[in-house]
């Protein structure tokens, strides 16, 4: 009987090589994956976080709204919670709604997703930047408390040292019912910065006692609960400054190209909370067609934190050259597209 010739696939050498293809392949998704996680963020850690964080659900007397702001700089933070008929204005049309009400508007919203209109709605009532948001939907999942004996006790249970720990896999990972724009490592990165913080370093800000939020009814005799800004100014003015935009004291101007009245001063109130020096707003008379446009020298752009800032959330277009009439070290242009 002859005996069975190797070919080539069978040969041993052939097998170690497969494996070797194998096992480089498994290596290599290891090291993309990776990457993905440790670099796909919104935060660096070291600047201003500010989030939303919404209870959605289908009875229209529940759904409140909190807002987080965290300085790992100052190692402070802010929270304050929205009853869920609070007044927000909201974007691109669609007027005044009650903040329990917001994100259901925004599922029927074709060109937008529920929680950018929610966060956007969130930005433009309070004159704050939002960078992210958390929505959680008929989930027992949650994070906005109407008290500060509650705040403390999740802050003390859920992101202490040793407490933390059983609960950071369902912080990181526990959000089937939730809809965030935030990646697994701003997650990981939040965690971790609200852990390091003590119970006294969060300021828990009780809206109604301070008069920012106050009683008033619409024409329907529905009870709503309205903001009084001017309150808020005083009470909270400081309380939510980058230290590192600050700090760096760059002069800015906002150019308003669009059809949409008071933009600008809408937009310089933003900055101005974030810490920034807005020394002008202005109104072209010549449309433009982009969102976002920055205009500085090439060392102002590169390295000015505001610039950082606002590339993250608005995703502006840079040109790294003064532009025509230019009287500050960065001109903000908004053009058409920053309002649909």
């Amino acid at each position: 009987m002859t005996p069975k010739r190797l070919t080539r696939k069978d040969s041993p050498k052939s097998k170690s090589s497969r494996r070797y293809i194998f096992f480089g392949i498994i290596i290599l998704f290891f090291i993309i994956t990776v990457t993905v996680i440790l670099f796909n963020k919104k935060w660096d850690g070291i600047s201003r976080f500010t989030i939303i964080i919404h209870n959605h659900t289908e009875d229209p007397l529940k759904g409140s709204l909190a807002v987080f702001s965290i300085e790992p700089k100052e190692r402070k933070a802010v929270y304050m919670v929205f009853p869920y008929n609070t007044l927000f204005n909201v974007p691109y049309g669609y007027k005044s709604y009650m903040v329990s009400s917001i994100y259901k508007l925004g599922k029927l919203d074709s060109q937008r997703s529920a929680g950018k209109l929610l966060a956007k709605s969130t930005e433009i009532s309070l004159g704050l930047a939002i960078d992210g948001y958390l929505v959680m939907e008929n989930s027992d999942f949650q994070y906005v408390y109407d008290n500060e004996a509650d705040f403390k006790k999740t802050k003390i249970n859920n992101f202490s040292f040793i407490g933390g720990f059983k609960n950071i896999r369902r912080f990181l990972f526990g959000f089937k019912s939730v809809d965030t724009d935030m990646t697994l490592m701003d997650r990981f990165t939040l965690w971790n910065a609200i852990r390091k913080l003590r119970a006294d370093q969060i300021s828990y800000i009780d809206l109604i006692s301070n008069n920012i939020l106050q009683d008033d009814q619409l024409s329907d005799g529905t009870s709503i609960k309205k903001i009084n800004l001017d309150r808020f100014d005083i009470s909270l003015s400081d309380d939510f400054q980058d230290t590192n935009i600050r700090a760096e004291n760059i002069t800015l101007e906002i150019i308003n190209a669009t059809k949409q009245e008071r933009l600008a001063a809408q937009f310089a109130m933003i900055l101005n909370r974030l810490g920034a020096n807005v020394i002008s707003t202005n109104t072209s008379e010549e449309p433009f067609g982009d969102s976002c446009t920055l205009y500085g020298t090439e060392n102002e752009i590169e390295k000015s934190w505001i610039v950082k800032k606002l590339n993250k959330l608005y995703d502006c277009m840079q040109i790294k050259k003064k532009d025509k009439n230019q009287q500050s070290e960065i001109r903000i242009v908004l053009g058409e597209r920053f309002v649909k």
